[in-house]
């Protein structure tokens, strides 16, 4: 009869079950787990992404659409409030379509711009569009004009900045 070790509450595991569980020693199971997560790393490492920042004086939502294989796979919606920043990890180069959005009135589409992701981070800005300011004498400006003015958003592609270099060392 195999002996039984008992885990309280009726739960009982026979020696075969215990054997079983503990055919790989710890050693070997921390092993097995450094290998998968060397072999996983590489992807991360090499995975690129976008990063938004928000310019305007309003929250806004972003999301990017990424389109491989003639599929669309979304990416994660971004709630921007003003001057924050968010970033977007994009593993595969591909198109992506960048959607901005009022956070205060989400079925509002800003902005829509698609652009190619060759792997590289991206920095853009998101910022208002200066109205035109070109009226005549006579007339006075409606409000409706005025909001189609203001509602324009762009895209400005940021130069990421140059890795600083590395902190000297004190002897």
């Amino acid at each position: 009869m195999p002996r039984r070790l008992s885990f309280g509450r009726g739960a009982t595991l026979n020696q075969r079950e215990t054997d079983v569980i503990s055919r790989y020693p710890s050693g070997l199971r921390l092993t097995l787990l450094a290998v998968a997560a060397v072999t996983l790393l590489p992807a991360a490492a090499e995975a690129a992404g976008l990063a938004f920042r928000n310019d305007t004086d309003s929250p806004l939502l972003v999301q990017g659409v990424s389109i491989i294989n003639r599929i669309a796979r979304r990416g994660k919606l971004h709630v921007l409030p003003p001057g924050a920043v968010s970033r977007e990890l994009v593993l595969v180069p591909c198109t992506v379509l960048i959607s901005v959005a009022d956070a205060n009135q989400p079925s509002r589409i800003l902005h829509q711009e698609s652009i190619q992701f060759t792997g590289t981070d991206l920095f853009f800005a998101i910022q208002a569009e200066e109205p035109e300011q070109v009226q005549e004498k006579g007339k006075a400006s409606d409000k409706a004009t005025d909001r189609k003015a203001a509602s324009k958003f762009k895209l400005v592609l940021l130069k990421p900045a140059a890795p600083s270099p590395p902190p000297a060392q004190r002897r």
